[in-house]
């Protein structure tokens, strides 16, 4: 499940992104919408986000983040890239997110809450990039009708 090495000639010079300390990486989605893998600027994995694409009956979906982990690497945690993958799954593929619970079990999907996740899950739920539980599954913004 963690990607491998890659050659960064291959890469789209768009998932290129800057974190806060000024270091670059390569946030990469992948085009079945279920992925999202983060190398280095040498190709090195970083880790990668793991999504399940779910469908209402009225065609609507949104995506379940089912496994996530910055850590192939020292020194990328806590560093923004959680929440710019985030960003860009939420652009990118038009979607709402949604995420396990930390109450010890594993979901239907698989998924649960441990270690750096349970804060990484609430911090973002605060700011609004993943609902604020699985039984609340589609969020929508509020924007001003100005």
């Amino acid at each position: 499940m963690y990607p491998k090495h890659v050659d960064v000639s291959t890469l789209d010079s768009d998932d290129l992104v800057e974190l806060r300390d000024g270091r670059k990486i390569y946030i990469v989605p992948d085009d079945d919408m279920d992925r999202v893998d983060v190398f280095d600027v040498q190709g090195a994995p970083i880790g990668a986000f793991h999504f399940a694409m779910i469908q209402d009956a009225d065609g609507s979906y949104w995506h379940h983040l089912t496994w996530q982990y910055l850590d192939a690497q020292d020194g990328y945690r806590r560093c923004g890239i959680g929440q710019k993958v985030l960003e860009i799954a939420i652009d990118l593929w038009d979607t709402r997110i949604t995420a396990g619970e930390s109450d010890g079990n594993k979901s239907s999907l698989g998924d649960h809450l441990q270690g750096d996740g349970v804060p990484f899950v609430a911090r973002m739920r605060e700011k609004g990039l993943i609902a604020r539980s699985s039984y609340d599954p589609a969020p929508e913004a509020k924007w001003d009708e100005d």
